[in-house]
C-alpha cells in the first residue's frame, strides 16, 4: 500500500490520505464481513496516515467477532497507539473471559503503549500476570510499570532475554524498567549482563 509499483516510488503520505484511505473509509461501511476484514488488514500499512479512520475501526472492531478484534487490534495499534479513543475497546477484551487467548495477547501488547490513563486495566493485566506465555508476562509487566510504576518482577526479565535475545525492543524496555529500581542487586547485574550480550 506504500509503494507505487508503476513508477518504483513510494507513496506519499498525502495520497494515502487523500486518495486511497477513503476507499478503505467505504469499505468499512460496506457491511460485507469479507470486504470489512480486509479492508482492517490493509489499514494496519497506512501508520497514522490511517487516523481519520480510527473511531470506524473501532465501531465495526467492536462487533463480536474474535478473528476481527485480532486485525482490528493490530490496525489500531499501528494507526495509533496509546490513543486513549482505543481504550474502552482494550478494557472489554481484557475484562471479557471468553476472549481468546491470542486476542489478550494482543491486549497487553497494545496496553504497553499507555500510562496512568489506563489505571482501570490494572486489575485485568495482573491476572495475565499468570499466563504461561513468556511474551504476554512481559508485555504484562511492561504495562503495568508504565501504567501504575510498578516495580518489574526480576525472574520475568531474566525469562524474557533468554527467550527473546537478539530483540532490541524488547532489550530497550528492559534496560528502561532496570532504570527505575533505586538499587541494583546480584539478580538486575546478572539481567545487565544478559542485556549487554542481547545486543551485541
Amino acid at each position: 500500500i506504500r509503494y507505487d509499483e508503476e513508477h518504483d516510488t513510494p507513496i506519499s503520505g498525502a495520497i494515502l490520505k487523500e486518495r486511497i484511505l477513503p476507499l478503505y473509509s467505504e469499505a468499512l461501511d460496506s457491511g460485507n464481513k469479507q470486504i470489512v476484514d480486509s479492508a482492517i488488514s490493509v489499514l494496519w500499512d497506512f501508520g497514522s496516515n490511517g487516523a481519520p479512520v480510527l473511531p470506524k475501526l473501532i465501531k465495526v472492531a467492536e462487533q463480536d467477532d474474535h478473528y476481527r478484534f485480532g486485525i482490528a487490534l493490530g490496525a489500531m495499534t499501528t494507526i495509533a497507539p496509546g490513543d486513549p479513543a482505543t481504550l474502552p475497546f482494550l478494557l472489554r477484551l481484557l475484562n471479557d473471559t471468553n476472549t481468546p487467548r491470542s486476542v489478550t495477547y494482543e491486549v497487553c501488547a497494545a496496553l504497553t503503549d499507555f500510562g496512568p490513563e489506563a489505571a482501570a486495566a490494572v486489575p485485568g493485566l495482573h491476572k495475565c500476570l499468570g499466563n504461561h506465555d513468556i511474551g504476554m508476562k512481559f508485555n504484562t509487566t511492561f504495562a503495568l510499570w508504565r501504567i501504575g510504576k510498578e516495580p518489574p518482577s526480576v525472574k520475568i526479565l531474566q525469562d524474557v532475554l533468554k527467550n527473546d535475545e537478539g530483540d532490541t525492543k524488547t532489550a530497550l524496555r528492559v534496560l528502561e524498567m532496570l532504570r527505575s529500581l533505586n538499587a541494583q542487586t546480584a539478580e538486575t547485574k546478572s539481567i545487565l549482563r544478559q542485556l549487554a550480550k542481547s545486543t551485541t
